[in-house]
């Protein structure tokens, strides 16, 4: 496969110049990579073809805007986001839903869908004054969905 190396521009992209954001599919239609260009220019890409236009002047088309690991579907026309759980499925607008409804917020406490569990769990929320946040990351094992994960620890006392 060629690789394109695109350089970020020095100057504004004149407001006559018809830019459109592009989602560059692989063999399975997964998007692996998003441009910023004028459909004259994709034309002239390695694998054109492989390009499915999916912003112009802001307005998103084919229902939503593509996401790089999203999916695009060409029956339906449509990008479809990174499924976050594999027990959620498509619904009849190409969102995924949890299996079980989820519940109403209550005060305090954060809601969390539990693919253990295929449930969705409550956690009660400390107060700021009881920890102090040291690391934020995204992980999680034998996924490419990133879940956010932060390390905590006690404030010593005295």
């Amino acid at each position: 496969m060629d690789t394109i190396i695109l350089k970020k521009p020095t100057s504004v992209i004149p407001s006559n110049v018809n830019t459109k954001h592009w989602a560059q599919l692989d063999e399975n239609n997964i998007v692996i990579n998003i441009i910023i260009s004028d459909e004259d220019f994709v034309k002239t890409l390695p694998n054109s073809s492989t390009y499915v236009e999916t912003v112009t002047k802001g307005n998103s088309l084919r229902n939503r805007p593509a996401v790089i690991g999203g999916s695009y579907d060409s029956t339906h026309d449509t990008f479809i986001d990174i499924k976050p759980y594999d027990s959620w499925v498509l619904d009849q607008t190409y969102n995924w839903v949890s299996p079980v409804p989820k519940p109403t917020q209550q005060p305090d406490k954060a809601l969390m869908w539990s693919e253990d569990n295929k449930n969705w769990v409550y956690i009660t929320q400390p107060k700021k004054s009881d920890f102090m946040v040291i690391a934020k990351g995204y992980a999680r094992a034998n996924s490419s969905v990133p879940v956010q994960t932060t390390q905590t620890v006690t404030p010593p006392t005295g």
